[in-house]
């Protein structure tokens, strides 16, 4: 028995070698909404409260103003936070929005949500108050692997023809493309080019998109003054969240951080997938991953990846779970928006909590273009993002090898395009072997 154990893992993890077969994820998905976050609320104040709140002592719960004070002190609240101080006003759809004024507000231990959410919405000043959701995360080069990728060509032309569209177009470099995900495995050689590794992460360069103002800075140092310190390839929203769940042993949960590096690996799965290096004789190819010169360099010529961390895996009823939060991803949305990412992917269930809605208005309105996956439900019922009419949100449907949806996706007349979604090869990363770049079909 212990004998077929280890033969197992060994065979279950391998490296992204020619030679090699690849991973078969299939971790068990929960699909959709599983709960609010248990702790946390967000909350808009309007300009009289922000004109008469005391920042230091909101740093502790309080605000210094009784009527927010008798509440936070009733149920326990030890900090209240900016989101946004370095958001800009903008104009969408004819109306004016301003995210300065919200902010979130963590307690000591669990509250009822709802309850809370009543009190506070009753204070003078209070602009808009929500709970946090949280949702599950489901799931002719000379690239070695460029064979096993039916999605960009097969022989019976039921792909994205994607040869034929690189006679246009392999991939603007000047594009910037958000992944809002778990996280990205920018060391990942086809994706952050030949120098980087895992003991070298910092040479990461490739098709991975990188801050050079804080790349080239001060270390400790906001040099772009754009309110995160030393983001030279992204950054990580993830914060103390295991109140909701345990942390999947091994995963980083505690606090926001400079290094949006995945664990789960389905952010690695997603990057890889939209701008992998093309032609570089390593790995696999990709929609928009540039036109290599044959051979492995250090730089990419494709679309750009930002890696956005907004999710994390977790234990949820006994298994590794992969789930997101909406406060993240608003969070990441307007750094996107700040920070240059004109197109932003979302491949997970949502609503309009945490103040996503605002957010994405505010990514929109500096005409971005945010795509997402119609969910593995096999109904007709969009998620909130899917359910907005804006222009520039694409709603995306899976297909599978023979061009028929997906067993598992969602549809309906809300969809805006179709694309494969079934045993897709791509980049991943494997928490159980993190020395080395894997690749993966899910």
């Amino acid at each position: 028995m212990m004998l077929f154990v280890l033969l197992f893992i060994v065979m279950s993890y391998t490296p992204c070698s020619a030679d090699a077969e690849p991973i078969h994820v299939n971790r068990p998905c929960l699909n959709g909404w599983v709960g609010y976050v248990p702790d946390e609320i967000v909350i808009k104040f309007d300009a009289s409260v922000m004109d008469a709140m005391d920042s230091k002592k909101a740093k502790k719960g309080r605000l210094g103003i009784s009527a927010f004070d008798r509440l936070g002190i009733r149920h326990e609240a030890v900090c209240v936070s900016p989101r946004f101080a370095k958001s800009k006003a903008k104009r969408y759809r004819g109306k004016e929005m301003n995210l300065a004024g919200w902010h979130k507000i963590r307690f000591a231990k669990k509250i009822d949500v709802k309850s809370v959410i009543n009190a506070y919405r009753k204070i003078a000043g209070v602009a808009d108050v929500q709970p946090i959701g949280i949702y599950t995360i489901c799931a002719t080069p000379n690239d070695a692997w460029f064979s096993k990728q039916w999605h960009l060509d097969q022989k019976n032309d039921l792909d994205i023809d994607s040869p034929e569209a690189w006679d246009f177009e392999t991939g603007n470099e000047s594009l910037v493309v958000a992944v809002l995900d778990t996280g990205v495995r920018y060391y990942h050689q086809d994706l952050g080019g030949s120098n980087a590794s895992v003991d070298y992460p910092e040479d990461a360069n490739g098709n991975m998109w990188i801050n050079w103002s804080e790349k080239n800075g001060v270390h400790n140092f906001d040099d772009d003054a754009n309110g995160y310190v030393d983001d030279w390839i992204g950054y990580d929203f993830v914060d103390q969240v295991s109140s909701f769940a345990p942390c999947w042993p091994g995963e980083d949960c505690d606090q926001p951080d400079n290094d949006p590096r995945d664990f789960h690996g389905h952010g690695t799965h997603v990057a890889g997938t939209i701008s992998a290096l093309t032609n570089n004789g390593y790995g696999i190819s990709s929609v928009a991953g540039g036109w290599s010169i044959g051979e492995h360099q250090p730089e990419g010529t494709g679309v750009k990846v930002m890696p956005l961390r907004v999710g994390w895996s977790a234990a949820y009823s006994g298994k590794e779970q992969g789930f997101v939060r909406m406060d993240f991803v608003a969070e990441a949305l307007v750094y996107a928006a700040n920070n240059g990412a004109k197109l932003a992917n979302a491949s997970w269930g949502g609503d309009g909590t945490g103040n996503l809605s605002e957010a994405i208005d505010y990514f929109l309105s500096g005409g971005g273009i945010l795509f997402k996956a119609a969910g593995n439900a096999n109904n007709k019922d969009a998620d909130y993002i899917c359910s907005r009419t804006d222009l520039a949100i694409v709603s995306v449907a899976a297909t599978d090898a023979s061009d028929c949806k997906a067993g598992f996706s969602s549809y309906g007349n809300w969809i805006g395009i179709s694309a494969p979604g079934v045993d897709i090869l791509s980049t991943y990363h494997a928490h159980g072997d993190p020395e080395q770049d894997y690749l993966a079909l899910k």
